[in-house]
Order: structure tokens, then C-alpha cells, then sequence
């Protein structure tokens, strides 16, 4: 069975600047993948890549076999600026149903996959109240509906806890680790620790792909009961990725 994500020796430029510099890694299906790295290490312009919103320089990008452009709702990205006006007086289900744009379904149809996918993270309840007045981790909730409105294979994630309390953090992990192995996910995010303890692999990026590991369950499993250093964490992987 092919990848879900090939990336080969991918260079991207912004502004005179390389942003991504020879970036090659492949995930298969089913997998968990984290992206971690300093501010400015390109790891939201690497989703927005896989996305099909920006395009590369140079280098081989694959998704489902496709360019990413071609991918289309097999695809599904929640950002990590929204640029929704909160006081926007706009229901949770029409936030939802806009993740059916550009496809050929009727009015039932679209408020059918939009409540499935409300459904599937737990707030179907709250389909006619006001985005704005949702809760952070309830509005976040509602974006991944509308990412899984198209009913997608890859799921992209940029920073989806940032922001959120603890408490909040906490569930949109365990739905993410819910909807895995039906989905593959890749997660931005510089919560080292939760996501250590859900991702099943984990990629170090600044500009350069420093490092690529599939983790082992007991590191997981250590992560999710808090015994772990984030610091001595990252340090750890990116020696690994010096050595190598």
C-alpha cells in the first residue's frame, strides 16, 4: 500500500528565505505523526504544503498518491488562525457545513454530514448556538468538524491546544488518538509531552527535518502518565538527529 504522505527533498521560499530545506519523510496509513521545532522552523508552512495552499520550489510532494492540490476532501486541515469574527453571528452547524464547499451535495445532505461530524466530536447538542459563544475548547472542537465534514483521510492540525486550559487540551488529544488508525494525522504542536503521549511518530523540524521516529508504546505510555521531561525529551531527539 502507497504512503498517504510522500515528501521528497521538498525547498520552499518565502520572502528570499528558505524555509524548507530538503524536507523528505513518508507516513503510512494510520499513523499519529507530531511536528515539533522552534518558532520560524517552517512546520506550518510544511502543513500548508500538504494542504495544497502552497507550493513547492523544488522537490516531490505526494498525498494519496496525488499532488496536494489534487487531493482535494480527501484532505481535511484545520489552521491555526481561523479568521473567524466571533461576533459573526453564525450558527455552529454553518460553520460545519462550510467544510462541504465545492462539493456536489444537496441542502440535506451537507446539514446530514455536518451533524455526523458534530456527532463525531461530541457536541451535535450545541449545532444551533452562536460559534462566538462557545467555550475555546468546544469552538475547537467544532473546526474539526468541519475539517471531518469531507469525510478525509489525512487529518492537518496546526497548534490545535494553544489557547486551551489543561482540561481542554486533554480531550481534544484523546478524540484526535479516537479518530486514529481511521484517520492518519499529522499535529503541529509545542506541547512536547501531550503529544509525545499520543502520536505514534514524531518529526523534529527547523527548516531541515532534524529527525523522524515512530515511538515505541512504552514512551507513550510514560508521556501519558506524566513522566516525562520535556526539555531532556527534545534534547534526546535532537542529539539523536545530530549523530544521525
Amino acid at each position: 500500500m502507497a504512503p498517504v504522505i510522500e515528501v521528497e527533498n521538498l525547498t520552499l521560499w518565502r520572502d528570499r528565505q528558505k524555509v524548507l530545506d530538503e524536507v523528505s519523510f513518508q507516513l503510512s496509513a494510520g499513523s499519529f505523526l507530531g511536528v515539533i521545532g522552534p518558532n520560524g522552523g517552517g512546520k506550518s508552512t510544511l502543513l500548508k504544503v500538504l494542504a495544497g495552499l502552497l507550493e513547492a520550489d523544488s522537490g516531490r510532494v505526494r498525498i494519496l498518491s496525488l499532488p496536494p492540490a489534487q487531493a482535494g476532501a480527501r484532505v481535511g486541515y484545520v489552521p491555526q488562525e481561523t479568521g473567524f469574527n466571533l461576533a459573526f453571528p453564525i450558527t455552529v452547524l454553518d460553520v460545519v457545513v462550510m467544510g462541504l464547499l465545492g462539493q456536489k451535495l444537496n441542502k440535506a445532505e451537507r446539514k446530514s454530514r455536518a451533524m455526523a461530524a458534530l456527532e463525531r466530536v461530541g457536541i451535535a447538542p450545541l449545532a444551533s448556538r452562536r460559534i462566538g459563544t462557545l467555550s475555546g475548547g468546544e469552538r475547537q472542537r467544532a473546526f474539526i468538524a468541519r475539517a471531518l465534514c469531507g469525510q478525509p483521510r489525512l487529518l492537518l492540525l496546526d497548534e490545535p491546544t494553544a489557547n486551551l486550559d489543561p482540561k481542554a487540551q486533554e480531550a481534544i488529544y484523546t478524540l484526535l488518538k479516537s479518530l486514529q488508525p481511521e484517520i492518519t494525522i499529522v499535529l503541529v504542536s509545542h506541547d512536547i509531552a501531550h503529544l509525545i503521549g499520543y502520536a505514534s511518530e514524531v518529526v523534529a523540524l527547523n527548516r531541515r527535518l532534524l529527525h523522524h521516529e515512530a515511538l515505541p508504546s512504552e514512551q507513550i505510555h510514560c508521556a501519558q502518565d506524566g513522566h516525562v521531561c520535556e526539555v531532556e525529551l527534545l534534547g534526546a531527539l535532537l542529539k539523536k538527529a545530530e549523530c544521525g
